[in-house]
């Protein structure tokens, strides 16, 4: 069927050859590559060298020892952002807002571990705290997120008063 939407959901395994911190992995369909750098589970920590909690900063964990990371949104780079002081409501990265490893170095709860994203982009330089990244994954993305919200069609004054409540031409 032209244009049918294909979801894939998959795990990388560790190959039992490779032993540092990280590999690749890989699908490949209708002659496209979409290739991953796969970490096991690591933590984004604040570590204080003064041991006064005033300077410091943020550092990566050691890999722990995962056979298995899923392609998942949820373990790429992304996620909610830390609330600044008086705000009520946090915002998340749009791209991603299910992700995990979004560090704000001056607002982030220095005295708590934040998952590190597991899955990158093959190639993607390494993880530095306040630096973003393209999240990169492997399932399904709902409608409302920013990759997807092009496609949701125009909303305008002409929708309001001629086609509303049926969705618009160009969903």
């Amino acid at each position: 069927k032209p244009k049918a939407d294909l979801t894939m959901l998959a795990w990388a395994s560790r190959p039992k050859t490779e032993t540092g911190e990280c590999w690749v992995a890989g699908i490949k369909f209708n002659e496209k590559d979409h290739v991953f750098r796969i970490h096991g589970r690591r933590y984004w920590e604040f570590r204080d060298r003064s041991g006064r909690g005033e300077t410091g900063r943020w550092e990566l964990t050691d890999v722990e020892n995962f056979p298995n990371v899923v392609l998942s949104w949820t373990l790429a780079f992304g996620g909610k952002m830390p609330l600044k002081a008086g705000e009520a409501v946090a915002d998340v990265i749009r791209a991603n807002p299910i992700g995990c490893g979004y560090i704000d170095p001056d607002i982030s709860p220095r005295d708590q571990r934040i998952l590190a994203p597991s899955v990158l982009r093959h190639g993607e330089s390494d993880l530095e705290a306040g630096k973003g990244l393209e999240p990169y994954g492997c399932a399904p993305i709902p409608p409302w997120w920013q990759c997807r919200q092009q496609f949701a069609g125009t909303y305008d004054e002409m929708w309001l008063n001629e086609v509303h409540p049926r969705l618009p031409s160009d969903f």
